[in-house]
């Protein structure tokens, strides 16, 4: 239970910092998304998001889906 909690956090923790990266505000993701301001903070600070929205999120932002999971190649040309 433990990792999981850990795991949770560091995947909202990559959340907003590609968002930040990509810089872009809360409202414009969530504008871009085509959800609610409110909802959206919330994949930043409670709640993962959902599956239906992470390639969206990605292609937004311009991380890899392998990046946001897993924390490894940040951006789709970083072959690090």
């Amino acid at each position: 239970m433990r990792y999981s909690l850990q795991y949770r956090r560091a995947f909202l923790q990559r959340t907003a910092q590609a968002r930040q990266k990509a810089g872009k505000t809360q409202r414009d993701m969530a504008s871009l998304m085509q959800i609610s301001q409110g909802l959206y903070k919330q994949y930043e600070v409670r709640s993962p998001l959902p599956h239906h929205l992470v390639r969206t999120f990605c292609e937004l932002t311009g991380v890899t889906l392998d990046w946001l999971f897993t924390g490894k190649h940040f951006r789709r040309d970083d072959d690090r």
